[in-house]
């Protein structure tokens, strides 16, 4: 009759799973938020203003890039 009383007591014990969430905050690498350089002017004629705004371009260029990797980044670890 223990035995029959032990097995019924087991039997009633209920385990309940219990489920922590972390939050884990990431930040983009380092050296898609640095600063786009800026070229310096440094022409005395009006024919190197046209020189200057294609080094202008290029580092727009090249900071849009960054931001376009920067996305990249942020769709992969939503």
């Amino acid at each position: 009759m223990s035995l029959t009383l032990l097995l019924l007591v087991t039997g009633c014990a209920r385990t309940q799973t219990v489920y922590k969430t972390n939050t884990e905050y990431r930040n983009p690498p380092l050296f898609l938020l640095a600063a786009c350089p800026v070229p310096e002017y440094t022409g005395t004629e009006w024919a190197e203003v046209a020189e200057y705004a294609k080094q202008v371009q290029v580092m727009l260029d090249l900071c849009n890039g960054d931001k376009a990797m920067l996305r990249e980044w942020v769709s992969e670890h939503e």
